[in-house]
């Protein structure tokens, strides 16, 4: 999807913006501290009904005011989204939505931001999301599948901390295994589709090195789940949390069969961040009809001239709206080979340039 027109009221320093993006790519430019990423949080709460930058949401609502409101139109939809230290609404067209897997299915939703070394470098808990995003794209089924394992997950760790006789928790291991494998099945399908299109991109931004991709379950497949599951009860009833599953998972990255951090500095690891991101919008591209917004905070950082170029021709490849935020417009120069717009932001206004 598209937007034509977006319209902010009351976020952050904002206290009413209205702009029509361009269809295909966009150029924000602003000194440090102009609200560059304020606009792109804007338009993430479109996409997903929540911020990149913070679990705080009412705390984006600008000081003195008592909500935010941010407004999207496209040719197939109208987006609007308020939200108040009480209340958080949502609306698609006319009608008022609940579930942010509708915002999410509406407009798919790639962002590189500085904090987002954090899919490299962090916890497993960021790479999982990254494969989750490509699965709930890939296969109708996993959102359903993935919501009825972290139910089962979440009642499985209350009991474990309950004195609940042994045949309770055998009926719902059992149900535990069953979301368990199902879930791993979805997240093995697209890890291993899209791995090929990630080690591509990958090559070309960064020659010389070998890259290999390896999906963990969360638990070592050879004795099975089942098995860990009950030989392991005892360790999670006092633990007071389950030790095997899909919740342990992670999307292992080595580079030259090493860790990432022991190979690559820091603007390299900005390219294989950005080879994972546009390889999750090419590949939903290829595999369906749906487009892929595609934010990328801070265009410049950590990347030399060459990178620079190399990257703005993949990102000029989408299909897909584009938002890049600068400094200054000359580090975007490589964008103006063909149509885009380019945004100024100053005074908490955006004007086209």
């Amino acid at each position: 999807m598209s937007f034509s027109l977006i319209k902010m009221e009351g976020f952050r320093n904002f206290s009413s913006v209205s702009w029509n993006p361009h269809e295909h790519m966009n150029i924000i430019v602003g000194d440090n501290g102009s609200g560059k990423s304020s606009v792109l949080e804007a338009l993430c709460f479109l996409c997903r009904g929540k911020s990149f930058r913070t679990s705080h949401n009412a705390s984006v609502i600008a000081h003195g005011q008592q909500d935010f409101v941010v407004f999207g139109t496209s040719s197939e939809h109208r987006i609007g989204i308020r939200r108040s230290a009480e209340s958080f609404d949502i609306k698609i067209d006319s009608d008022s939505v609940s579930s942010l897997s509708r915002l999410a299915m509406l407009s798919p939703l790639q962002i590189i931001h500085p904090a987002d070394m954090e899919l490299l470098l962090g916890s497993p808990a960021e790479r999982r999301a990254y494969v989750d995003w490509g699965a709930f794209y890939h296969n109708s089924d996993f959102f359903g599948c993935w919501s009825s394992f972290r139910r089962v997950l979440k009642q499985r760790n209350a009991y474990l901390k309950m004195p609940v006789n042994s045949s309770m928790l055998e009926a719902i291991d059992a149900e535990f295994v069953e979301h368990s494998v199902k879930l791993n099945q979805y997240r093995q399908v697209f890890a291993e589709d899209v791995s090929d299109t990630v080690v591509s991109i990958a090559a070309d931004f960064l020659p010389g090195y070998e890259f290999d991709f390896h999906l963990y379950p969360g638990w070592d497949a050879k004795k099975g789940l089942e098995q860990l599951i009950r030989s392991s009860l005892e360790k999670d009833r006092i633990q007071g949390y389950t030790t095997y599953g899909p919740q342990r998972a992670d999307l292992r990255i080595m580079v030259n069969r090493q860790p990432v951090q022991d190979v690559l500095s820091r603007g390299q690891i900005k390219l294989l961040l950005c080879a994972m991101r546009l390889a999750q919008s090419t590949f939903l591209e290829k595999k369906s009809s749906k487009e892929c917004l595609f934010f990328l905070d801070d265009f410049a950082s950590e990347l030399d001239q060459g990178k620079r170029e190399k990257l703005s021709d993949y990102l000029f490849s989408l299909r897909g709206q584009v938002f890049i935020t600068a400094i200054d417009e000359k580090e975007t120069e490589f964008f103006q080979k063909s149509p885009c717009s380019v945004f100024e932001l100053k005074n908490n206004l955006i004007n086209q340039r």
